[in-house]
């Protein structure tokens, strides 16, 4: 698989130790992720998985310049839960997922619970071919998409 680099400052307000304790009870000064510029460096699936996730979090209409960048699925998290709304839900998490080359949807299961949709994906990172399970909850009160 070719190696995908990023920076994600999603978790820059976190708390980051820079020393570790080993089994043996002693101290390390090896870092648990590495770091430059208060910013967290991620590759391949956890980064193509994070930019799914930011995906989700941009709302049609959000991105300056682009209105018709970002997803719709925002406005179908309060509707009935009915066989056309999970349709509509299926379709634009299919087109979200096609935006991304470094990605395919193999399967995609939609649950409702509470005040959120859960969605459970079985994709294959390309050009790899490995396949993966993501699970996104998109929670209604906090409007934010994240991982399971």
């Amino acid at each position: 698989m070719a190696i995908y680099k990023g920076f994600s400052t999603q978790d820059v307000n976190t708390p980051f130790s820079e020393f570790t304790s080993s089994a043996t009870g002693s101290i390390t000064d090896t870092p648990q992720r590495p770091v430059a510029n208060r910013k967290t460096l991620i590759t391949d699936k956890e980064l193509i998985i994070r930019d799914l996730i930011n995906s989700f979090n941009i709302k049609q209409g959000d991105k300056p310049g682009k209105p018709s960048y970002g997803t719709t699925i925002w406005s179908y998290i309060f509707e009935p839960n009915t066989a056309d709304v999970r349709d509509q839900i299926d379709q634009e998490v299919r087109r979200i997922v096609a935006q991304d080359p470094r990605i395919n949807l193999e399967s995609l299961e939609v649950y409702s619970y509470e005040n959120s949709v859960i969605l459970a994906l079985d994709v294959s990172y390309n050009p790899a071919g490995e396949f993966g399970q993501v699970a996104i909850t998109l929670d209604a009160m906090s409007g934010v998409a994240s991982q399971l």
